[in-house]
């Protein structure tokens, strides 16, 4: 290949030739230090806000944790609410803890309805659109905004409702027995008080039911008999004097009029019954003081070793429906008497349950 004339000279004298061309030249080192603090500076925005976005989520999702805690243990408390616990151990404590968890929820469900207006605000209508479709559109936020509020506040109100609810609904299902009271008003003589008795086995045959007999509501007595039921009450009729606290009780059988039951009770401190029946003493006392929880009944009943004055053997024990209208109390086997007889320990308290439950029920009415 021809070159003009002088080139070889040049690349001779440079030391260089076709074959062996020029290095290229490499950029101004002012030029790399901007292009490297450029890319130190764009990395060194970024950081702010992906720790930022992290400690956001961490701490958002910290204070929903705190949220569940209080709701998961104010609906177990509610659904579960014997034996009791810390949170339930008085109704002050438990009405507290239900308040502190509808503050948290309130403040959370304000801060979580304000950012989710926030990611819905690109939905929006534009301002050409017309006033129809723009104040439905606010209508609509301002519903979701309240909708959101709402249940985080109530969180603990709905968790708990659905919880006891199934709870009550599988009540006593590992017990012997299932007694429903029902409390009405008195001055309804055509529905009166009453305790309908089941087997736990058999939840839908009743066996016999009891009623507060008007118009005397001291009297607990015996109105229905299946004749094939499986189990019989030792007693027909109990009659509570609940000013000097003591009771009468007839036996059931052939002699129905005579007094085969006699005893006291205590319902100003511990719930306690002190019964004589047929000679042999009998006395059951709550675990509790207080054995009421929200105008309703609350109460585990225990037997009492009168020689040693402990608590041995469980009774009874009540579980409450979310309207209390209704008391379910489970009774469980029995390790001292015949299968086919429900003994007067057992019986009479439930007398004096009836009794209470109707003047709660009068109540919510």
């Amino acid at each position: 290949m021809e070159h003009p004339p002088g080139a070889d000279h040049e690349l001779g004298n440079l030391g260089e030739s076709e074959e062996n061309p020029a290095p290229p030249r490499e950029p101004p080192t002012r030029a790399v230090q901007q292009i490297a603090v450029r890319g130190t500076a764009r990395v060194k925005s970024t950081l702010p806000y992906w720790c930022g976005l992290l400690i956001f989520i961490a701490v958002w999702l910290f204070v929903h944790g705190i949220l569940f805690m209080f709701v998961y243990f104010y609906a177990r408390a509610e659904a579960y609410p014997l034996p009791r616990g810390i949170i339930n151990h008085t109704y002050r404590g438990l009405t507290a803890f239900s308040v502190i968890g509808a503050i948290i929820g309130g403040l959370l469900g304000f801060f979580n309805a304000i950012l989710l207006m926030a990611c819905l605000s690109p939905l929006s209508p534009s301002y050409k659109r017309g006033c129809c479709i723009k104040g439905a559109a606010y209508v609509i936020r301002a519903i979701v905004f309240l909708s959101v509020l709402l249940f985080f506040c109530m969180s603990g109100f709905i968790s708990s409702s659905v919880w006891k609810a199934h709870t009550y609904a599988h009540a006593c299902e590992d017990d012997w027995m299932m007694v429903v009271l029902t409390g009405h008003d008195y001055s309804r003589p055509g529905r009166p008080n009453t305790a309908t008795f089941f087997l736990s086995s058999a939840p839908s045959e009743a066996l016999f039911i009891f009623t507060s007999q008007d118009p005397d509501p001291n009297t607990f007595g015996l109105v229905d008999l299946e004749s094939t039921a499986a189990v019989r009450p030792a007693l027909q009729n109990i009659t509570y004097d609940y000013t000097a606290r003591t009771f009468l009780a007839l036996c059931h059988g052939k002699d129905g009029s005579s007094t085969c039951a006699s005893g006291t009770f205590d319902d100003r401190s511990f719930l306690t019954f002190d019964i004589s029946y047929n000679g042999t003493r009998s006395v059951s006392r709550s675990v509790y003081r207080d054995w009421t929880l929200e105008d309703t009944l609350s109460i585990i009943l225990y037997r009492v070793d009168t020689s040693t004055n402990t608590l041995v053997d469980r009774m009874l024990q009540t579980s409450v429906d979310n309207l209390a209208v209704e008391v379910k109390v489970c009774v469980p086997h029995q390790t001292d008497a015949s299968a086919d007889i429900l003994n007067a320990d057992i019986l009479v308290p439930f007398g004096w349950m009836i009794y209470q439950h109707g003047v709660f029920s009068v109540k919510s009415q």
